[in-house]
């Protein structure tokens, strides 16, 4: 009888290792779970803020304008027409096409000896980015091997800037004198025209 009492006191201390064992992998999971739910939500909380920033611009509406600064660079300048203040940082996307809707030009690339920042445009306020000349371009022909900068012909033509963080182009309309062909840089958006 007395190894029975034994066989009792063993198998008692088997269930509790098994119950123990059970009862660590069941917090283990839980806590794991709950680790990973907080780091997915904190990351769904960052991309949020980082889609807000970005996507404020779908909020805020825009005018276009096209001004000269030099016989070869222009201003595009972008009014804020919405009431409240938006934030813009990074490169526009710049296409020209004719008023048939065929491109005229490549798209202007990004200028990037210049670091994009963010600019806050108030109600009303203006920001700008510039069309410039490819580095290497002249005024009638390229010793390398670059296009010649030239004004663009025909009927007049349509510029559309997607703005940094938008899917939804501005256009404006500019007559074929106005602007250079091909496009060339485009800087980054600044505050002011």
């Amino acid at each position: 009888m007395k190894s029975q009492k034994g066989f009792a006191a063993l198998e008692g201390v088997l269930i509790l290792v098994i119950f123990a064992i059970i009862g660590f992998t069941g917090w283990f999971v839980y806590h794991a779970r709950n680790t990973a739910n907080q780091n997915l939500n904190s990351a769904a909380n960052t991309s949020v803020a980082v889609k807000n920033q970005s996507t404020v611009n779908t909020e805020c509406a825009y005018g276009l304008s096209v001004s000269p600064t030099t016989s070869s660079s222009q201003n595009l300048v972008l009014t804020n027409k919405s009431q409240k203040t938006c934030t813009l940082n990074g490169y526009p996307k710049v296409t020209l096409s004719g008023t048939n809707g065929q491109a005229v030009s490549q798209p202007a690339s990004s200028d990037t000896t210049t670091k994009p920042g963010p600019v806050t445009v108030p109600p009303g306020g203006s920001a700008h980015a510039t069309i410039a000349p490819e580095p290497g371009s002249s005024s009638s022909s390229s010793s390398s091997g670059s296009a010649p900068i030239s004004k663009c012909s025909g009927p007049p033509h349509l510029i559309s800037v997607k703005l940094p963080g938008g899917d939804q182009p501005v256009s404006a309309t500019v007559s074929p004198n106005a602007i250079a062909c091909p496009l060339g840089t485009v800087s980054p958006v600044e505050p002011g025209q």
